[in-house]
């Protein structure tokens, strides 16, 4: 009589193993799946247009030689709040024509949350606008923004940046019109 219990015991116990794996309810326990390291991803700086002063919206920016000098600003944007950003000046930019630009940085303050006021001064007499006899008529003023060095070693000088691949560029370029007539004077402010 012994024996017949422990036979039945094993079929009950086989069966019951087997019904098990075949519902899916097996014993092995799978660890939750672990959550992948986020991939960062640069973004991109730009040059915010709703905040620049001169805006664009009054057309071209018209500039006295009676001045001394106008100021440009404009906020910049970067969700990356711990680049630092660079970023230049052109006067009349012509590819084939380098000129020295004015080179600033932008030092990361993760305090402003990625968002920065700068300034730069345009100075009507100017020797790297294309003059000719006279600095009068069309020209133009361009911001050049990175979030990388820019390379001066490449063709065009300083127009990319020392990792192209990581590096991102964002630009905004003002007309302006130097005049001889006279016209309120927007001075270097502090």
């Amino acid at each position: 009589m012994s024996f017949a219990p422990k036979r039945y015991m094993t079929a009950l116990l086989v069966m019951t193993a087997t019904a098990t794996l075949l519902s899916g309810n097996a014993g092995c326990l799978v660890p939750p799946p672990i959550p992948e390291e986020p991939v960062y991803q640069n973004s991109a700086p730009r040059i915010d247009i709703n905040k620049l002063d001169p805006h664009p919206i009054e057309g071209p920016v018209q500039i006295s030689t009676n001045c001394t000098s106008y100021t440009f600003r404009a906020q910049i944007v970067d969700r990356d709040y711990n680049d630092t950003l660079y970023w230049r000046v052109y006067l009349d930019y012509h590819r084939d024509w380098f000129q020295e630009s004015l080179v600033q940085e932008v030092f990361a303050d993760p305090s402003t949350q990625g968002v920065q006021q700068l300034s730069f001064t345009v100075f009507p007499s100017d020797t790297r606008f294309f003059q000719g006899a006279s600095p009068l008529g069309t020209h133009t003023v361009e911001l050049l923004l990175a979030d990388r060095p820019f390379d001066d070693d490449k063709f065009p000088p300083g127009r990319d940046t020392l990792s192209d691949s990581d590096g991102f560029i964002d630009s905004f370029i003002w007309p302006i019109e130097i005049v001889a007539e006279e016209l309120p004077c927007e001075e270097i402010s502090p």
